[in-house]
């Protein structure tokens, strides 16, 4: 991932102007964020969790309280092999965010109450818990080798997770989030199937062919049904008698009588079947088959395949039915999620997924707190590049852009919806490199430029657009960063070769500053590599946020009071990259974090919630104001795009 701090992307600009232009194109839609010009990788790493309780109504005042159980659609969840959980919303097929992870995703499970999410982690054995409502990981647990999938008991006391590699099954209790028991099964338990009253458990041994029936309270298995050929996932009919098995290897879908724990019939279908899913009426049951492109549909009540597959993406794995009659199938193959209408039995709606799509849940009782939002696009007409850096509580927001013709501006977009091209005198160091930071309730804007001896400075500039020129006295290059309502600024400095449009990474200089009545009082992150401290934003408490890079050359956030005590910001999981950009006056802050690729983040130094652009590649957020208002940039397709987002009115 590419990452740019400082000013703007000054070099990005320059190059522009050379010959390679279009190559130029290509280099810049591969960027993450900016605040420099220069790039600096960085992946995403395992593990700082803490309990989280849900805040989004705390630290937003009521304003994002999320669907109500009157309006709540139902959601889907979807976890891929690399890029995290996708989360659809089953009302319009829209990507409302993604869950972060930061390994292969396979297994996923909502508890019975909608709060929380269990997914199993393949590549490092543990099982990661999510708040729901924020997405934010709350526990990690460590269980057996190669965790294929994981499932929650109908009371939602247990979650069962298959320990493929070592031939057993972990069970966790839900109130605390801890192993309570390890059972051992047959070899490669991948799939497990609860009971409708949660007394047993149908568990597929993959390689020894059999199914363990484990009686749950006793958390042991007391019958194996044999006759499987490497069996994945299974399904009750609606009766809830008859177990409907995918047998892998020899392409049926065996028929379980659990009164009796034998098979009774067997149904061809196509290559390597897995995902097995009913119709809302259990008259039909559809089976997706991993070694083609198709869904079977049969009828449950003659168990006989209809003979009129669905063709769908490539390699179908995972399988889920919502209440509305639409069938979910995660499509491993070309990364998309296909709809089929049950009514119908035709495809609807190819929705997109992060890599290698595998297992599908749902949920009908999740609250996701982001669609508690209405989200804008707002970028400058004809801009190909565009994000939001700061933003007041009338809904102004500015920001950086480049024209049609690739030159770099700051802008101004008010609440009413007109633009303004922010541009100082004197800024024509490569292109009119210009970037336009914070803007308080008067108007006022602190943003910084590049002149033509490739010099940064600050400025400020007014309501009426009149432009000062504001430079850290002997400071090589200056930027004004932040503007509150009491007419304070806060800001950095460097000791020349624009050192601080580098943070963060490993050329990174910067000192933070705050300006008050013409007083300047310097300070760095006490946990920081020196110069490497770079204050984004001040609210009317004087309270500063901002990033630092710790002495392991990690990117974490900072808080800083006006006392001088200083708090650390980093994002659940995101131990190499997390900062925050605005604080406003309630002390909530707009950031992000990176966990295999860039999400926005709102918290209050405490609690946590990631912040998505519905249906984006990726997106990060940098503006927050006291009403909850949100801004940042979405990317789709390599193009970077400013946008906005209100909380909705309680309807």
């Amino acid at each position: 991932m590419v990452v740019m701090f400082g000013a703007f992307a000054c070099a990005y600009a320059q190059d522009l102007t050379k010959s390679n232009r279009e190559a130029q194109k290509e280099k810049i839609m591969s960027t993450r964020r900016t605040s420099g010009p220069r790039c600096f990788s960085v992946m995403a790493a395992v593990l700082s969790l803490f309990a989280l309780v849900p805040v989004a109504i705390v630290f937003l005042s009521g304003h994002a309280s999320g669907a109500t159980a009157e309006h709540s659609p139902t959601v889907v969840y979807v976890s891929t092999a690399g890029g995290g959980i996708s989360e659809i919303n089953a009302a319009n097929y829209s990507v409302i965010a993604t869950a972060p992870f930061p390994d292969n995703a396979n297994g996923v499970a909502i508890t019975p109450d909608g709060r929380r999410m269990y997914a199993a982690d393949r590549d490092v054995p543990k099982v990661i818990v999510f708040d729901s409502a924020t997405n934010v990981p709350i526990a990690q647990i460590p269980i057996g080798n190669g965790p294929l999938s994981v499932a929650v008991s109908p009371d939602g006391s247990r979650v069962y997770a298959t320990n493929q590699f070592d031939g057993t099954v972990s069970v966790i209790a839900t109130a605390t989030n801890q192993v309570v028991a390890t059972i051992t099964t047959g070899a490669e338990p991948i799939w497990v199937t609860f009971s409708r009253d949660g007394s047993l458990a149908y568990v597929s041994n993959q390689a020894s062919g059999t199914i363990s029936v484990v009686a749950t309270a006793l958390n042991s298995v007391i019958a194996t049904i044999p006759g499987f050929c490497s069996p994945f996932h299974s399904a009750f009919t609606r009766v809830g008698r008859l177990l409907f098995v995918s047998s892998q290897c020899d392409s049926t879908v065996k028929v379980v009588d659990t009164a009796t724990n034998t098979i009774i019939n067997s149904i061809p279908v196509g290559p390597l079947p897995r995902g097995i899913a009913y119709s809302p009426d259990g008259r039909r049951a559809y089976v997706a088959n991993f070694g083609g492109s198709a869904v079977d549909v049969l009828d449950v009540a003659s168990q006989t395949n209809l003979g009129t597959p669905i063709t769908v993406g490539s390699s179908p794995w995972g399988l889920a039915m919502a209440p509305d009659g639409n069938a979910y199938v995660a499509n491993f193959g070309d990364g998309t999620v296909s709809v089929i209408d049950s009514s119908t039995n035709s495809v609807v709606a190819t929705v997109p997924a992060r890599s290698n799509p595998e297992d599908v849940t749902l949920s009908s009782s999740a609250r996701p707190l982001v669609l508690g939002y209405k989200f804008q696009a707002i970028a400058p007409p004809g801009s190909p590049f565009s994000w939001v850096r700061g933003m007041n509580n009338k809904g102004d927001v500015v920001g950086d852009y480049f024209d049609a013709n690739w030159v770099f501006h700051g802008f101004l977009r008010t609440h009413s919806g007109t633009f303004v091209t922010i541009d100082p005198q004197g800024g024509v160091g490569c292109q009119l490199c210009t970037s336009a930071f914070s803007i308080n309730d008067a108007g006022v804007i602190a943003g910084a430029f590049r002149d033509s001896n490739n010099v940064l400075h600050g400025f400020r500039r007014s309501a009426s657009g009149i432009y000062t020129t504001v430079d850290f006295p002997g400071g090589a290059d200056s930027q004004l960063t932040g503007v509150n309502n009491r007419g304070h600024f806060s800001g950095v400095y460097d000791f020349g070769n624009l050192g601080s449009t580098h943070c963060p990474g490993p050329e990174c200089q910067a000192i933070s500053f705050i300006l008050r009545s013409g007083v300047f009082t310097t300070f760095e992150d006490p946990q920081a590599a020196s110069q490497t401290t770079f204050a984004f934003s001040i609210n009317d408490g004087d309270q500063t946020c901002g990033s630092f890079t710790d002495l392991n050359g990690n990117t974490k956030g900072f808080l800083r009071n006006p006392d001088g005590s200083f708090r650390t910001i980093q994002f659940p999981l995101a131990d190499t990259f997390s900062w925050v950009n605005q604080i406003n006056n309630r002390g909530t802050m707009a950031g992000e974090y990176n966990i295999l690729l860039e999400h926005g983040l709102l918290t209050n130094g405490t609690n946590f919630f990631s912040f998505d652009y519905p249906d984006s590649d990726s997106s990060g957020l940098r503006a927050v104001n006291n009403r909850g208002e949100v801004g940042g940039y979405f990317v789709v397709s390599g193009l970077f795009q400013a946008y906005i987002a209100t909380p909705r009115e309680e309807e």
